[in-house]
């Protein structure tokens, strides 16, 4: 998932508008579009004050980068997460304790059992 992805999929499951982002970065939201789509790169500092306003740590936008040429290659093949999806893997993710957190997937799980049967 490229940065851009990922400030859409962190945007969106902090519940965020593109208008509120582009107004807390001072930009328009069109170029918060833009960001999110690829066409424009967003450079290190409107990054970082990014990553502040959606309480991610920076390093969030770069795990799992893939090569352009391979992450072109598999655009088409990638699957996208619903946006109530993101937010509940956020909020598991931010859960600190391990134990806590294993217990809350337990649930979830749990819960999707009893739809299933």
């Amino acid at each position: 998932m490229e940065i851009g992805a990922k400030l859409r999929l962190f945007r969106c499951a902090r519940d965020i508008s593109q208008v509120q982002l582009a107004k807390e970065l001072g930009v328009t939201f069109q170029q918060v579009q833009k960001y999110e789509r690829g066409v424009n790169r967003i450079g290190s500092g409107r990054l970082y004050h990014a990553a502040q306003i959606l309480r991610v740590p920076v390093s969030a936008f770069f795990e799992d980068l893939k090569g352009a040429d391979e992450a072109a290659a598999n655009a088409e093949q990638a699957p996208t997460l619903p946006v109530d999806v993101a937010r509940l893997a956020l909020r598991l993710a931010a859960i600190e304790d391990d134990e806590t957190r294993r217990k809350a997937v337990e649930q979830v799980a749990s819960v999707l059992d009893d739809i299933d049967a």
